[in-house]
């Protein structure tokens, strides 16, 4: 069993972990063994990235409580909120630790997954996610720390593109450089490992995406799918090689080839569509009014209006406001909205992570 010291002030945790080690290592000199190796059995675990990995926190009207970026599971008598049905991946993760967040299902004082996550947050704005957390608080070897970033730093340089503002090979490199900055700042986590045991996620092929595949249709100057799929490529291309990865501190999970092989062999994943969004957003979803209501069934969980033009509207989605061809599912339709994968993904990505994270000699 690996030592906790949760009354001990962060400098005497480090401290106390680091004697105990050096205790081992001592009973190792005097003929004992430390061969054995132990299952990895983190106490907690802390959630950096964007809005793959959100659970509503409920600041706002238009994130409520335990509602994620993607097709939200409700009771279709009473349309309340059901967080843990159709999970984010790191709710399969945390799930598979016996670990819990307070956005779904734990309380504030005793849940052991802690959401850093935000919608929209670029890599620099993980990078202050991990400097706020890091200002009161220590990853040690039993904190288990996910990462899946860089979706919104491809979608920023390719809007530049579009706008003239860079030449492709110009948003080739800025997104190669946010690469290079996330991977750092996994290097930082793990800290050789002093710090936690880290799963990052490579961010899904937008190439893929029904926003892709209408960008392309709208362009006759580049072929933009083409474009966005070098942008993600160059991303997780220079993540994954900036990332100190011996196996022991550090797991990738391949979120972009996961994404791939499920468009390309849809039928294997019981998916009905892999170009096209399941999730209805062209009017008001949950607004609190019935005539909002697409269901007729008014829903206390998503009392927030977000205008037509604001693609957070995703986070109204639910089984009850799906187009006709998904037919009330939250699985058989690879995307959720035009950028962000639905369950199907999320429950895939959550089982290889877990799988990793159980794997790795952490």
């Amino acid at each position: 069993m690996k030592p906790t010291f949760p009354f001990l002030p962060r400098a005497g945790r480090r401290l106390a972990t680091l004697l105990t080690l050096g205790a081992a290592l001592g009973l190792a000199a005097c003929g004992g063994s430390t061969s054995r190796v132990d299952e990895f059995d983190p106490d907690r675990m802390v959630v950096f990235g964007d809005e793959l990995s959100v659970l509503g926190s409920g600041a706002s009207s238009t994130e409520p409580v335990g509602a994620k970026y993607g097709i939200n599971q409700v009771v279709a008598s009473t349309g309340a909120l059901a967080c843990a049905s159709a999970p984010l991946w790191v709710q399969s993760l945390a799930s598979g630790f016996g670990l819990t967040f307070a956005e779904c299902g734990g309380s504030a004082g005793s849940a052991t997954a802690v959401m850093q996550a935000a919608y929209g947050a670029r890599v620099s704005d993980v990078a202050a996610q991990f400097t706020r957390f890091d200002a009161g608080d220590d990853l040690d070897a039993r904190t288990l720390v996910t990462v899946l970033a860089g979706m919104h730093d491809v979608l920023d340089a390719y809007e530049a593109f579009d706008a003239g503002r860079l030449t492709r090979d110009q948003a080739l490199a800025q997104v190669g450089a946010a690469g290079v900055a996330l991977g750092d700042l996994i290097n930082r986590m793990t800290d050789g490992g002093r710090g936690g045991r880290v799963v990052y996620v490579t961010m899904p092929d937008l190439s893929l995406s029904p926003f892709a595949l209408a960008e392309k249709a709208a362009h006759s100057d580049v072929d933009r799918a083409a474009l966005l799929k070098d942008l993600v490529a160059r991303f997780n291309e220079k993540l994954r090689n900036q990332v100190i990865n011996d196996g022991r501190h550090a797991g990738l999970v391949t979120g972009d080839e996961l994404l791939q092989v499920m468009a390309k062999y849809p039928s294997s994943y019981s998916l009905a569509s892999v170009d096209t969004a399941a999730c209805q957003l062209t009017v008001a979803q949950f607004d609190g009014s019935e005539d909002g209501d697409q269901a007729g069934v008014h829903s206390a969980a998503f009392v927030g209006y977000i205008t037509a033009g604001d693609d957070r509207r995703v986070m109204g989605c639910s089984t009850l406001t799906l187009v006709s061809g998904a037919a009330g599912s939250a699985s058989t339709y690879l995307w959720a909205d035009a950028l962000r994968p639905a369950a199907a993904w999320q429950a895939q990505l959550g089982s290889r992570a877990l799988s990793r994270a159980r794997t790795n000699p952490f």
